[in-house]
């Protein structure tokens, strides 16, 4: 009884053939898996593993194990992390030349290295700058545009409501949220108690 909760999606202009998501996952979610995951499951859009703004924009090529696509692939957004916003909306143009069908910021990601730069779940902790980085992805591309969250910086401070307004009002389209705080990053099951309802 599943298949009654399937059912077409159109975000932004982009037709998906039901509304079955296939996460961005580090170090798995390659053109390979992505095969695998049509094959299998055939969810309406897939995304790529994390790819750094900064490095898109510096050396394109140097990223073509993150870029590549099959050409039987069906959509992919394409997941980028990083702080700046000029570089982020830069990084998202490119994305989008290389055949990007939506861009997914990452919001969520607890992974040390990333925190260091101030990117991931960093970006939770200022509502207001991380709507000035989605305000100007968006003025760099017309393709459906979404961040993925948390439902909190950490534990003791939920904010995924005030997150997601700011980031409707400069132009977000879809907002994919893990149940759970950065502290229990990786602790099961998942919390569902503080989901948002919106």
């Amino acid at each position: 009884m599943a298949t009654i909760y399937l059912r077409p999606l159109t975000v932004r202009g982009l037709s998906l053939c039901n509304n079955i998501v296939q996460a961005p996952m580090a170090g798995f979610s390659n053109a390979a898996m992505r095969l695998l995951a049509r094959r299998w499951g055939n969810p309406g859009l897939c995304f790529t593993e994390m790819i750094s703004s900064s490095a898109l924009v510096q050396n394109p090529l140097a990223q073509q194990r993150y870029l590549f696509l099959y050409p039987e692939e069906g959509p992919v957004a394409f997941q980028l992390w990083g702080r700046d916003p000029h570089i982020l909306g830069e990084a998202a143009r490119v994305a989008a030349e290389r055949g990007a069908a939506a861009i997914d910021l990452n919001c969520g990601c607890p992974v040390r290295k990333i925190l260091a730069a101030g990117a991931g779940v960093k970006l939770m902790e200022d509502p207001v700058f991380l709507g000035k980085i989605v305000a100007r992805m968006r003025q760099s591309i017309n393709l459906p545009l979404s961040i993925k969250i948390r439902l909190g910086p950490s534990l003791d401070r939920s904010n995924a409501v005030e997150i997601a307004r700011i980031a409707a009002e400069e132009g977000v389209d879809l907002l994919p949220s893990m149940a759970g705080m950065v502290a229990k990053a990786m602790a099961r099951p998942a919390d569902m108690s503080g989901s948002p309802r919106w």
